[in-house]
């Protein structure tokens, strides 16, 4: 991808294996963006959840790319870089599998980082290079998924350094990457972000025990305010589901999440 140093990425099929490098032409491509910690192998246990959750008709791939500073992904895990490699992988996911519909799955900062990704993809963008596609592709963007996201990295401060008598919550103003999802869904416009906010569907562990619930609340409230009746929802419009007994990383044990993800999926690739 691009003049750029190798990105790490697993891709896992419906078959619960990992692929070689050529694969059949799947219905469905979940584009996973991974919280902060390990790299997409310790996600293996939530892939096959989600597998086993969509009907075995359903061909599925999906892509879980490590950024820099991740697996053997060289480079900073600056906000700038990780999006940029992401992009690079989304636009290669894009390019490979061109008729597979594609949804967005980020887990804690991944959701965060999804959000800001989305927002960079303009409908109206004139990119289009071997690297680009043309912005008539991002239609098959058509799902995104946030679990347990946080709405910014000053937020994050915040709420984990409540007590005045902390500094951590004053150096929220100086924070360089700071992940503001809730800033990108307020300004989203003619962008995919817009495009896909009647769409969103948001877990919430119950007793999530690293991010404040009430940074998942606020982000979909916040995409309630840009859904309109134009939308092409996958059918229930925005939804927010907690998952009884869930923390923050196991909430794909809970059969509430694997309801939720199956409806949510198979819904998507009936979707006409």
């Amino acid at each position: 991808m691009e003049d750029r140093a190798p990105i790490s990425a697993i891709i896992v099929d419906s078959s619960r294996s990992l692929v070689p490098a050529k694969a059949d032409d799947p219905s469905l491509v979940v584009f996973y963006l991974q919280g902060n910690a390990g790299n997409p192998l310790h996600r293996l246990p939530v892939f096959q959840a989600l597998l086993s959750n969509l009907p075995s008709s359903t061909s599925v791939k999906i892509f879980a790319a490590a950024p820099r500073s991740y697996w053997h992904t060289p480079g900073s895990p600056t906000q700038e870089g990780i999006l940029s490699d992401y992009t690079s992988c989304l636009y290669y996911s894009l390019n490979r599998w061109p008729d597979a519909k594609v949804v967005l799955y980020g887990h804690s900062l991944g959701g965060a980082v999804s959000v800001c990704l989305l927002a960079r993809l303009q409908i109206s963008s004139h990119d289009n290079d071997k690297y680009h596609p043309p912005p008539s592709s991002y239609n098959h963007i058509q799902g995104l998924i946030l679990e347990n996201p946080f709405a910014s990295v000053p937020g994050m401060l915040q709420a984990l350094y409540p007590q005045k008598w902390v500094p951590y919550q004053y150096l929220a103003p100086f924070v360089l990457d700071r992940w503001d999802a809730a800033a990108e869904i307020i300004l989203a416009e003619a962008s995919v972000l817009a495009r896909l906010a009647p769409d969103l569907l948001i877990l919430l562990s119950e007793h999530d025990e690293i991010v404040p619930t009430q940074m998942g609340e606020e982000l979909f409230d916040l995409s309630l305010r840009i859904c309109d009746q134009k939308a092409n929802t996958v059918g229930k419009g925005p939804r927010k589901v907690t998952i009884p007994g869930a923390l923050h990383d196991n909430a794909f044990q809970k059969r509430a999440w694997g309801k939720e993800m199956g409806c949510y999926l198979s819904d998507l690739v009936k979707m006409k």
